[in-house]
């Protein structure tokens, strides 16, 4: 195949972005040294004195949030720490105003230097937890430019790394290959599908059946793939009158029904906004019938969405169980008060009081009152209470967002002070309101606090009572009482709160406080209860805290949520007394929970056949038997219930019937592991997709970006290993996808690096050639409105940058990683890269400008917002565009758009690829690069912690449920080797 002729211009273009390269860096210590530091009578230094001076001096710039609060003992006066906050007063929250940033004015010699390891200065709690530099002067950090050889050192270890991640987690060639293979296949029966639905139900005889493709994009197709990459594919039909996309197009049924019946598995997802088909190659038998079933079902004229998908379901639980206390609805507050909500009515140890209405002016008395209800709820009230007077969030808003005005100060006051005094827990009240923190003005002043900051207050205080055995215990607790015991006056609204909330997390990762909260959800299996339990057990174990098992059994116990089963449950444990041990009593849980739903089973017409009723009857007496011992495997022993060689036959039988817990689930209209797709044994895997234009031109972007240079694709498998491992790249559960930290990678190797690792190949699209037909124009200048012009050229990309002609810079993998991290850690000026770090708060990644970089004010990306998902997944401010761009009686779906991240899409210029990073979610990121960051620079020359920047602080895997695991935990593994 002959090279493709170069576009005209292209070799001046990518000359002139070399060169201009090449003379701004050349040039930078000009630059710098003809900046005026003051116009001081004495004489400048030459470029060697500055030399030297930059050798001797450096200003860190140290942004690691501090494990402890930064505050001097009670020996030292607090306002030398806190911002002091007259009284009588309205707050302001801002931060005071920092002196301008000192900046070194000459060029750091010695590329890639950098600082050792830096100490902790005394700054004030404000400066400590905003991510600010200390003001220069006695306050400035001071620490020694890093050496040559550390530097070295450092690049080299990363190279090791990033060479065992690329070989231990990249996609092998026969993987691709198999799952090309199975592309390739399935693409047929897509076409032949597509085809005779046009031919015979458009009676279109004459369409083109090579025209219908089913393409991969993804990770997959860009080279970014990592082992057991599932396949994202999109099926393209040009000439289809209905597109595959349209609303109500009945292509996605009829493929689905195509898979099915080739015997593939083949799931339609009913609740995305646009189609998607899930597939598997070899579907285990059982797994295959259910999903013809529910295809049968559908067709039968049954509503698809109420087939619910059980993840989605166990996410939203999870997600609400998770919620942090002080935090509403995905951070929203409701607008209007219940209906059936009387301020008015008695409430029995209520405080009420009026507070102003913010937004549109005049009082409302309301009250608050905790009586029964749980912490949460009553916090809950609290938050809701703020959302009917249209007081904004306090600590958490963005950091654009406008100060509290004095108004809206007062309500905050009252509401804090009414929350605590309503208290049910009048002890818990009294102490709360002793501390100096929690000091209410009496005369008309205010003296700031935060509604959210008061709900986590109390919510610690709550749970420490009691505690204090334990050195981690007391280290905690120690911490949390110098927090509380600091006066009012003295406090920063924001820096506060977010020593309240990092002590908080504290106190809850004891394991003591979680043993105590020990609590079995209504849906959760007595299998993965227990192995909550083992894992707070393990913590006590990893600290060397010897719990007795009688108390683990009786707190495991306490925490069953069904009140029959708890009852009985304790009834069997008063009989072993002292004897009772966590594996028992969790064995014979899992045996009365099973036996249970064997019996309600049997009472349903349609579960069970009436000649097995027998065989189930038996069943159920052997699990209410007495516990034995048996065997495990390895040759460890538990608790468990022996089956003699009578009951072997009957064990076998019972494992070909139905599992009843999942049967159940569905009587009651729930589908739980009936229509999740195995994670394994089932073939190649793939996703099919009917809306995925602008998918599949990023696919091509990021892929020629890897062609641009051979560091870029194992720097990103590298940073995507990292995200995975440190548990930060899942924006389910509000952190970042690995798209997200692809564009990043990319921003910093286009933009940041010196010199540049690839060019900016949006900045380098040829013209627009001329008389383009409308398929061409689409694929390759604009498609759905948006512009998706770039060098594309794939195959002069791969020969000039094999010529080494598209960029000179020489810099190794590892040194390309360190600079990766230290421009993410830090948000001062860094000398060596001759720019500032990322500015997390203001800054807009966008790969298409030039420089990389936009604001957030420019974009209007600075306040969350609610917004309307409209066809094709757009987003509408304005709920009645959303409707009129949807099908008539289409639901419109609400979501949050978040920019606490924000990084533009390459093509869709209004979409914030890091929308669903939540305010945890961009906390737990900053403090992975800062994480390995320090890593990097307590390295210095010698090897260091390197090797735990890649450590594995994923949350460990709970059991799936299966009836054969599930007999196996009560019976032993014997029976099933």
């Amino acid at each position: 195949m002959a090279t493709p002729v170069k576009e005209p211009g292209l070799e001046d273009r990518l000359r002139g972005l070399i060169i201009n390269n090449e003379a701004q860096n050349s040039s930078d210590a000009d630059t710098h040294a003809g900046a005026q530091h003051s116009k001081v009578g004495r004489k400048r230094p030459n470029q060697a004195e500055r030399r030297q001076m930059n050798s001797q001096f450096a200003i860190p710039v140290d942004t690691r949030t501090p494990p402890q609060p930064l505050h001097h003992s009670r020996a030292q006066p607090h306002h030398n720490n806190y911002h002091q906050q007259p009284q009588g007063q309205a707050c302001t929250n801002s931060p005071h105003q920092h002196h301008p940033q000192h900046r070194n004015q000459s060029q750091w010699h010695q590329s890639g230097s950098r600082a050792s390891r830096p100490q902790r200065g005394r700054g004030n709690l404000h400066q400590s937890m905003s991510g600010r530099e200390p003001h220069q002067g006695s306050q400035a950090l001071h620490e020694s430019p890093m050496s040559p050889a550390a530097i070295e050192n450092q690049a080299a270890h990363l190279n090791k790394l990033c060479y065992e991640v690329v070989t231990n987690s990249q996609i092998e060639r026969s993987e691709i290959a198999e799952k090309e293979n199975f592309r390739v296949f399935i693409e047929g029966i897509v076409r032949k599908t597509i085809t005779n639905h046009e031919q015979e139900q458009a009676q279109r005889y004459d369409f083109p059946s090579q025209s219908v493709e089913l393409k991969c994009y993804g990770s997959l197709s860009s080279g970014f793939a990592t082992k057991d990459a599932d396949m994202d594919l999109a099926i393209f039909s040009p000439l289809s009158p209905v597109q595959p996309d349209a609303h109500g197009s009945p292509i996605p049924r009829i493929v689905e029904k195509a898979l099915l019946d080739a015997g593939f598995g083949a799931r339609l997802l009913p609740r995305t906004r646009v189609p998607i088909i899930k597939v598997c190659e070899r579907p285990p038998a059982g797994f295959y019938q259910n999903l013809v079933h529910f295809r049968a079902q559908w067709e039968q004229g049954l509503d698809p969405s109420q087939l619910h998908n059980s993840k989605a379901n166990a996410g939203s639980r999870a997600a609400e169980a998770g919620k942090d206390v002080g935090e509403a609805k995905d951070g929203a507050i409701e607008a209007e008060p219940p209906a059936n909500d009387d301020a008015k009515r008695p409430k029995p140890g209520a405080i009420y009081f009026t507070v102003p209405l913010i937004q549109t002016g005049g009082e409302k008395e309301v009250y608050l009152g905790q009586n029964e209800s749980f912490l949460r709820q009553y916090s809950e009230r609290a938050l809701a209470i703020m959302g009917w007077i249209g007081l904004r969030r306090g600590f958490g808003r963005h950091k654009n967002e406008p100060t509290y005005k004095s108004e809206e100060w007062q309500a905050s006051e009252q509401i804090s002070r009414a929350f605590i005094q309503g208290l049910g827990d009048k002890s818990l009240s009294e102490s709360l309101q002793a501390y100096p923190s929690l000091q209410f003005a009496t005369d008309g002043s205010i003296a700031c606090h935060f509604v959210e900051t008061t709900i986590k207050q109390v919510e610690g205080e709550d749970l420490l009572r009691g505690l204090g055995n334990t050195s981690d215990e007391q280290s905690v607790m120690s911490r949390w009482r110098k927090l509380m015991e600091l006066p009012v006056t003295d406090i920063h609204p924001d820096a506060f709160g977010r020593e309240v909330e990092s002590a908080l997390r504290d106190i809850r990762a004891l394991p003591s406080i979680q043993l105590e909260a020990l609590h079995q959800p209504s849906f959760q299996t007595p299998s993965k209860y227990h192995y909550r339990a083992e894992e707070i057990r393990k913590q006590f174990e990893d600290k060397g805290v010897a719990i007795p098992q009688s108390l683990l059994a009786k707190k495991y116990i306490q925490g069953i949520s069904d009140e029959t089963m708890r009852r009985d449950m304790l009834e069997y444990v008063s009989s072993l007394g002292d004897q009772a041990t966590l594996s028992a009593v969790a064995t014979k849980h899992k045996a009365l929970q099973l036996a249970g739903e064997y019996e309600e089973a049997l009472r349903q017409d349609n579960i069970f056949r009436e000649e097995v009723a027998d065989d189930i009857n038996a069943y159920i007496r052997l699990l209410r038997s007495p516990l034995g011992q048996v065997n495990h495997g390895s040759g460890a022993t538990a608790e468990g219930i022996p089956v003699t060689d009578e009951y072997r036959s009957l064990i076998e039988r019972i494992q070909a019937l139905p599992d009843p817990h999942a049967t159940l689930d569905m009587q009651k209209g729930v589908v739980k592991d009936l229509l999740n797709f195995p994670e394994k044994d089932a073939g190649v895997q793939c996703d099919i997709n009917f809306s995925a234009h602008l998918g599949f031109q990023n696919t091509i972007l990021l892929r020629c970006y890897a062609h641009t240079d051979p560091r870029v694709r194992p720097m990103i498998l590298f940073v995507k290993h990292w995200a995975k491992m440190r548990n930060i790249n899942s924006a389910y559960l509000g952190t970042l996808s690995s798209y997200g930290y692809v564009l990043m990678v990319l921003h910093y190797l286009v933009n940041v690096a010196q010199p540049f690792v690839c060019p900016n190949l949006q900045q380098l699209a040829p013209p627009v050639p001329p008389h383009l037909s409308p398929l061409e124009y689409e694929n390759t200048v604009e498609v759905k409105g948006a512009n998706i012009r770039f060098w594309r050229n794939e195959a002069e990309i791969q020969h000039l940058a094999a010529a080494s002609q598209l960029n000179r810079n020489t810099s190794s993998v590892g040194h390309l990683i360190r600079g990766f991290f230290e421009y993410y850690a830090r948000s001062g000026q860094i000398r060596h890269m001759h720019s500032r770090g990322f500015d997390w708060a203001q800054g807009v990644i966008s790969l298409r400008t030039p420089g990389g970089l936009l604001s957030k004010q420019s974009k209007d990306w600075v306040h969350a917002k609610h917004a309307y998902q409209g066809k094709d997944g757009k987003f509408f401010l304005d709920k009645s565009e959303a409707l009129e761009s949807l099908p008539k009686g289409d639901e419109v779906k609400e979501v949050r758009l978040r920019y606490l991240l924000a990084i533009e899409d390459p093509f869709e210029l209004d979409h914030n690829v890091a929308r669903t990073v939540t305010h945890t979610g961009i906390v737990a990121i900053r403090d992975e690069f800062r994480r390995a960051w320090k890593l990097l620079q307590e390295a210095g020359e010698g090897p260091g912690q390197l090797d735990e920047l890649l450590e594995d602080a994923r949350p460990s895997k709970e059991p799936e449920h299966s009836l054969t695991n599930l007999m196996k935990e009560i019976h032993g593994t014997d029976l099933f080797e």
